[in-house]
């Protein structure tokens, strides 16, 4: 493989020497122990893990020259204070139906003092940086705009598992403005002429498609063409989910691949090949633009143009070395890629392609011409089996990233993939001919868009209809990243054993079965070993478990029951560990409060195991429609077996002996009162307790945002006090009476319960 793809090996190199940066924060010491194994192994006179140690050292000097500047670092510093900022809108505006995000590239900031007088920054601290504006529908922007906005910087919260501050660090953006007091168009524009002018064509597309055809179809045409789905209704958007086809109203390799074989054979026949390949070039760059550039995009952007570029100097590029080249080439332009899911699932699909679709197509083949005679058979067998392979063999090298990111097996891919996909080139094809008709002649545009109209609504019932197939969708919950390495260093194993020749695989299985059999035996017994010490261990010790992590809480009973308050990215680690290998339910989950952000930080425990009793606060008003409320209704319908929304005061008993009790907290929302015989623990979580009373022998978990939780903790001093990892810093000034306990300094802390003493293991 190496020498027929030979960028192969340096891909994995930088990618790795990124990965092994971003692991490591210090990453000079990262850099340094990369160069050691450089140097070493030049030592030892070895010269490729030499090179490939240098590569790797400059994938992790490159992430580092790709951290956000000072200017932007500058912008970051003025979080929770009120600003004025002046700046040019920076991308295209990405309209929702409640609201609209605006990526504002910051021109002036200026801090508003306490008297409203105002206070400009020294010109050399003026933050140049990028902002995500948060604002309603009520207006139109466009990108260049030139805008005047007011309002506090935040930054930008944690979604249960999903660090939205990080993505958004990725991108450059290291603060938002969720909720500007005022905005004002202000004269004049900025930002590239070259861009403007692709983002008014990506406009114009969007309204005459909107307008030459109804929705949903609508909605699914301009997804196909420039990537834009907001206005899909979220059960249609639900039900590409669950056939696993969101690839179809993404903007995705598969549309760039339709694009080349548009304009390439088009150009070959008006010029030489050559010619044609400098033409196509920049027209790829040009749609890559205009579509938004995910990293999807990117990646088959940059495989096209690599191909091209071998066409030029005629030479035929091979798939996965053109494959690797391109995403080598993404990698040197911003390192950041490599955590994007997109751009993972592309050139994972890709590969998938590039090893397995040609071989598995041309059996295929071979196998209906022996079995099928000539006549329309033949050509509808083999017509039907291209996209069913197709689908398979990316599948193939997805698998994993699918259950680890999205924790879902859609049964119905396969089918829906095989109906669905050949109608999409000429969908796309007929899409965009009504459209760009629709911008010279509405009138005229709904004639010409019938065609794909027919196209588009029929795929919008293929996938509806077989969304509802029983099995369509499987949750699959408990899938981590040892468990995808493990299965890729398989696949990659496997792989590789077929190209060798018969001869050596030959000489392999006799080896294997001259000396593997000992240590087969000796294996299998070690693992029997570890499992059921494992097993052993993890038994109910009749002793009640209290694990505080984040801003939740994970309580095991001593028979043996999982309750789960709160949640959080923080508490999976700790629940994952303490949960029985076996045990993938959790009795009750208790969600704290009726609000996002406390369904993000619960949902991957939703997503990641079934959940016998869902509790939630009782609702005093109808909750706001959000993507997060979608999400976590989803997640609920598959995952929870009984939902109820309870009053506070409510009480139940879990075991004799064990009751929970939910009362109220500050500011708002739900504590659980756990009563374990004398023992009593006071989770508030997120929040903080009021009054009431609390025997001696008990712990308080709150988060310490309360003025005065001080005098409500004085009043009944408890055993234990544990401060939450909650962002806010706890007040100073604690009675002498204890010690509290910062999770933001010990990550997790554990306690045991006998029913008369409360013991702290770790």
């Amino acid at each position: 493989m190496s020498r027929a793809a030979p960028f192969a090996p340096l891909l994995i190199a930088f990618a790795g020497g990124i990965w092994f940066s971003s692991q490591f924060p210090p990453a000079s010491y990262a850099l340094a122990l990369i160069a050691a194994g450089a140097l070493i192994a030049l030592r030892l006179g070895v010269g490729w893990p030499a090179a490939l140690s240098m590569v790797a050292a400059l994938g992790g000097l490159r992430l580092l020259l790709a951290a956000p500047d000072a200017s932007a670092e500058a912008l970051r510093a003025l979080t929770d204070k009120p600003v004025v900022i002046e700046g040019v809108i920076d991308d295209d505006p990405d309209a929702r139906p409640a609201f609209t995000y605006l990526r504002v590239r910051s021109r002036t900031v200026t801090v508003e003092a306490a008297d409203a007088t105002g206070l400009a920054l020294p010109p050399r601290a003026e933050p140049n940086g990028l902002i995500l504006v948060r604002t309603d529908s009520s207006a139109r922007w466009r990108y260049g705009d030139v805008i005047r906005l007011s309002g506090t910087l935040e930054a930008a919260p944690v979604l249960g598992d999903f660090d939205y501050r990080d993505y958004l660090a990725r991108k450059g953006i290291l603060v938002w403005m969720p909720r500007p007091e005022r905005l004002t168009r202000l004269a004049g524009e900025g930002g590239s002429p070259v861009l403007a002018l692709l983002m008014r064509a990506r406009t114009a597309l969007r309204s005459s498609a909107q307008r030459s055809m109804p929705s949903p179809e609508s909605a699914l045409l301009t997804g196909i063409l420039i990537g834009d789905d907001n206005e899909l209704p979220p059960e249609i958007q639900e039900a590409f989910r669950r056939t696993g086809t969101s690839h179809i109203v993404a903007i995705s390799g598969f549309n760039v691949s339709i694009v080349i074989a548009l304009v390439v054979p088009a150009l070959s026949r008006l010029l030489n090949r050559r010619r044609a390949a400098l033409v196509a070039i920049p027209a790829i760059a040009a749609y890559a633009a205009l579509v938004g550039g995910s990293a999807s995009v990117l990646r088959a952007a940059a495989m096209a143009i690599l191909g091209l570029i071998g066409q030029l100097l005629w030479r035929r590029g091979f798939t996965v070395n053109t494959l690797c080249a391109g995403a080598f080439a993404l990698l040197v332009g911003d390192p950041w890629l490599l955590f994007d899911g997109g751009y993972q699932l592309s050139c994972a699909a890709t590969l998938g392609l590039a090893l397995y679709s040609e071989g598995a197509q041309r059996r295929t083949a071979q196998v209906v011409l022996r079995r099928v005679g000539e006549g329309p058979a033949r050509r509808v067998a083999l017509a039907a089996f291209e996209p069913l392979l197709t689908t398979l063999a990316a599948q193939v090298t997805t698998l994993p990233l699918l259950l680890t990111n999205f924790h879902q097996l859609s049964l119905a891919l396969p089918l829906t993939n095989t109906l669905v996909l050949p109608l999409q080139s000429a969908a796309m094809i007929l899409g965009l001919l009504a459209a760009a008709v629709g911008v010279l002649s509405e009138a005229l545009a709904r004639w010409v868009a019938l065609p794909a109209y027919a196209l588009l609504t029929l795929t919008l019932r293929v996938v509806e209809a077989t969304a509802r197939l029983p099995l369509a969708a499987l949750p699959v919950h408990g899938i981590e990243t040892p468990a995808a390495l493990g299965y890729a260093l398989f696949l990659a194993s496997t792989t590789a054993l077929a190209a060798q020749p018969a001869g050596w695989r030959a000489r392999l299985r006799d080896w294997l079965r001259a000396h593997a059999r000992g240590g087969t035996i000796a294996l299998t017994a070690l693992i029997g070993v570890v499992l059921a010490a494992v097993l052993l261990l993890q038994r109910p010790d009749g002793r009640l478990h209290v694990t505080l992590a984040g801003t939740g809480a994970l309580i095991q009973t001593p028979g043996g029951r999982q309750i789960v308050y709160g949640g959080g990215g923080a508490l999976l680690p700790a629940v994952g560990r303490a949960m029985p290998l076996f045990d993938r339910e959790i009795d009750v989950l208790i969600l704290p409060e009726r609000s996002d952000t406390a369904r993000g930080q619960a949902l991957p425990v939703l997503e990641r195991y079934r959940v016998a009793a869902l509790i939630a606060p009782a609702a005093s008003a109808p909750d706001e429609p959000t993507g997060m409320l979608d999400d976590w209704q989803a997640a609920a319908q598959l995952s929870a077996a009984e939902r109820r929304d309870v009053p506070v005061g409510t009480r139940i008993e879990v075991e004799p002996g064990l009751t929970l009790t939910l009362l109220s907290r500050a500011p708002g929302g739900l504590r659980l009162l756990v009563e374990h015989g004398e023992a009593v623990f006071d989770l508030s979580g997120s929040g903080d307790p009021t009054d009431g009373p609390r025997p001696p022998n008990a712990l308080v978990y709150a988060a310490g945002r309360s003025r005065a939780i001080l005098q409500v903790l004085a009043r009944e001093p408890p055993r234990w006090l544990v401060w939450a990892d909650a962002g806010a810093v706890p007040p100073a000034g604690a009675p002498a009476a204890y010690r509290p306990i910062r999770l933001r300094e010990l990550g997790t802390a554990e306690f045991v319960s006998d029913g008369r003493t409360v013991l702290r293991v770790r």
